[in-house]
C-alpha cells in the first residue's frame, strides 16, 4: 500500500509524463526507483533526466529548498550520463492535469546550450526557470523529443532581452 506522499508524488510524475507525451516525447514513462544511482523520475529520451517534485512541500518550497533539488537532479544527470537535467516543480494553484504551467528550472548553461550558444563563465551553475510548456520547446528546439507541428507558448520569446542569448552574452541578470 503507497502512502498520501507516495500518491501525491505518482500523481505529479503521471501528470507531467502525460504532458511530456502528448508534446514531443511521446515514449515519456515513470522510472522505477534506482537507489543512490538514480536517474530522475521521468525517462523521456536519451540526454534527458527529467525530475519532478509535486505536493504541499513543491507549492511552498523555499529558494533554499529548490536549490536542494536542483543538487539532487544535477546528480541524477551526472548518473545517467545526460546532458540536461531539468526539474519540475509543482504550482499552487496548479493540477497535475494543468503540468505545462509547473515551474521548470534548470542550470542556465544547460538552457542556453539548447539554443547553441556558450554560457558566460560564472554563469553556467545559475538556475533559470520557465513554465514547462517553454522548457519543453526549448527542449525540442534543442533536439530533445519529437518536433510538432505547433509550438505551444506561454509568452516567452527566444530573441527575448532575457531570453537565452542574453544569458550567454552575459546581459541578462
Amino acid at each position: 500500500m503507497v502512502n498520501k506522499s507516495g500518491r501525491i508524488g505518482t500523481a505529479g510524475e503521471s501528470g507531467v509524463c502525460k504532458y511530456l507525451a502528448a508534446n514531443g516525447f511521446p515514449l515519456a514513462e515513470r522510472r522505477r526507483l534506482r537507489g543512490n544511482l538514480d536517474g530522475g523520475d521521468l525517462v523521456t529520451v536519451p540526454g534527458l533526466v527529467v525530475e519532478v517534485k509535486s505536493g504541499a512541500a513543491a507549492k511552498n518550497a523555499s529558494v533554499e529548498r529548490v536549490s536542494d533539488w536542483l543538487g539532487e537532479t544535477e546528480q541524477e544527470r551526472l548518473n545517467a550520463g545526460a546532458n540536461i537535467g531539468l526539474l519540475v516543480v509543482q504550482r499552487r494553484g496548479y493540477s497535475p492535469d494543468r503540468a505545462g504551467f509547473w515551474r521548470a528550472i534548470m542550470p542556465i548553461g544547460q538552457w542556453v546550450s539548447l539554443f547553441g550558444y556558450e554560457p558566460k563563465t560564472g554563469l553556467a551553475h545559475r538556475p533559470v526557470e520557465l513554465f514547462l510548456i517553454d522548457a519543453v520547446n526549448a527542449l525540442r528546439r534543442g533536439g530533445y523529443g519529437d518536433a510538432l507541428d505547433d509550438e505551444v507558448s506561454s509568452g516567452l520569446e527566444v530573441d527575448d532581452p532575457w531570453g537565452p542569448a542574453a544569458y550567454a552574452k552575459g546581459t541578462a541578470t
